[in-house]
């Protein structure tokens, strides 16, 4: 649940949440718990309180360690129908490339090779032609 409360702060403000001044300051400050901050103006309470309550010195006391339906319960969470969530369809799907066999991968290694020789001898980038 802690690393879960990190990365979800990082996510939200960009940096870790108990950075400090050098590399003792860190340790100081993740071993004590204090100086994180929320840097983000506008981000929601429920996130905030979210990773407050993940990042609890006591991992008995976080939310969702004795009990996981804490965690899906929370308000930061609402709409999320967690039993039909593996059927649901994604939010966003990138497109795939094609899957290129070895053979086109060594046709682009040999190109590169060709291109960077011409590039030597003519004393030109490879990326600029005539």
């Amino acid at each position: 649940m802690w690393s879960f409360g990190i990365i979800l702060y990082q996510l939200f403000c960009g940096k870790t949440p108990f950075k400090g001044q050098n590399l003792l300051d860190t340790y100081q400050n993740i071993i004590n718990c204090n100086n994180f901050e929320f840097t983000r103006d506008g981000m929601e309470l429920a996130a905030q309180d979210l990773i407050r309550r993940l990042l609890v010195k006591e991992p008995a006391s976080r939310i969702g360690a004795l009990n996981f339906d804490d965690l899906k319960n929370h308000a930061y969470f609402s709409g999320i129908e967690w039993d039909t969530l593996r059927s649901s369809p994604v939010p966003y799907n990138p497109r795939k490339k094609p899957v290129r066999g070895i053979k086109a991968a060594r046709a682009d290694l040999d190109r590169l090779k060709v291109s960077n020789s011409f590039s030597k001898a003519n004393d030109a980038s490879p990326l600029i032609r005539p």
